[in-house]
């Protein structure tokens, strides 16, 4: 009985050993298959990690590039309005600088030619003047030759009026102031009509020609300087 109490006892301890080893076994199975697992994970976790990162990084250096294009387009812009600008100035000026010579040119040929007009006037003025004293003479020679018969005539018109004239009348012209009167005469009709000149408008470049035409005026209607 012993003998075979023994054998079972060892049979129990083997086999409670056995077992013992085979769950220590799959213990140790189970704590290694995990940690394979999640060493796999942590690589995929980084792996993403870094792909993300890169990602973010293209993405920040397209951002960047873009930013620093748009930052050239906007100076490129500004630099293109600036130099749009410049060309604007530059023609106003140089417009303004052509119509002030188109203008300064004007004003110096109309001086010339109102210069030109008064010495013309002035010469004009003085052929007239000479060619009035020619027909004075011509018309105090006519008018010599004809004193008889002009001197007659208020002879016999007061001869032939009624004799209930009383003294009172105005006598007759004498013979000098007739024949201021005739010369006077003759030379208004000799004598072409002046125009009159406009009204001045305040244009200095104008001045000249208008005082030559009221001067040109005033000789011709024979009024003296006091009037």
């Amino acid at each position: 009985m012993d003998d075979s109490e023994n054998k079972d006892l060892e049979l129990r301890l083997e086999a409670s050993q056995n077992g013992t080893e085979e769950e220590e076994l799959h213990r140790s199975g189970r704590q290694r298959n995990p940690t394979e697992k999640m060493r796999a994970y942590k690589e995929e976790e980084a792996l993403k990690k870094e792909k993300r990162l890169i990602h973010l990084y293209e993405q920040w250096k397209d951002l960047s590039i873009a930013a620093k294009r748009a930052d050239a387009a906007a100076e490129l812009a500004a630099k293109e309005v600036e130099y749009s600008m410049i060309q604007e100035i530059e023609a106003q000026i140089c417009e303004l600088e052509k119509l002030k010579a188109e203008k300064d040119l004007k004003a110096a040929r109309a001086r010339l030619q109102a210069y030109d007009q008064e010495m013309a006037q002035d010469v004009s003025i003085h052929s007239s003047d000479s060619n009035r004293g020619g027909q004075q003479d011509v018309s105090i020679t006519a008018q010599q030759h004809v004193i008889p018969s002009s001197i007659q005539c208020p002879i016999n018109v007061t001869a032939a009026r009624p004799t209930n004239i009383t003294a009172t009348s105005s006598p007759p012209k004498s013979d000098i102031s007739y024949l201021a009167q005739a010369v006077q005469d003759s030379i208004a009709l000799n004598r072409l009509p002046t125009t009159e000149p406009s009204v001045f408008n305040g244009d200095p470049i104008q001045f000249i020609e208008w005082k030559a035409a009221f001067v040109s005026l005033i000789d011709g209607k024979a009024i003296s300087s006091a009037d």
